[in-house]
């Protein structure tokens, strides 16, 4: 499925902040080399913000090639491990 529209809702805002997750840092991984697997309708993508962070962003799909934010935190060590072994 394409990726046509990313939706962030003020709800899925408010609920990333408690992460310790900015806004501007969810943007900053969708606009970089990341690596992506899919689980049914949600995609999990991991990637690196510009102060070197690595993030685990969930979007949920719906039709039409509309993802919404669900959620965003810091990546576990397991899941660094395999963003460093598939980016590479």
């Amino acid at each position: 499925m394409l990726i046509k529209n990313i939706i962030i809702t003020k709800k899925a805002e408010y609920h990333i902040v408690r992460h310790n997750i900015r806004r501007k840092e969810v943007l900053e991984v969708l606009n970089t080399l990341n690596f992506i697997q899919r689980k049914k309708n949600r995609f999990l993508i991991y990637g690196k913000t510009n102060s070197g962070r690595i993030l685990t962003i969930v979007l949920e799909t719906k039709e039409g090639g509309i993802c919404y934010l669900i959620t965003a935190r810091e990546s576990t060590k397991s899941e660094k491990s395999l963003y460093a072994k598939k980016v590479k």
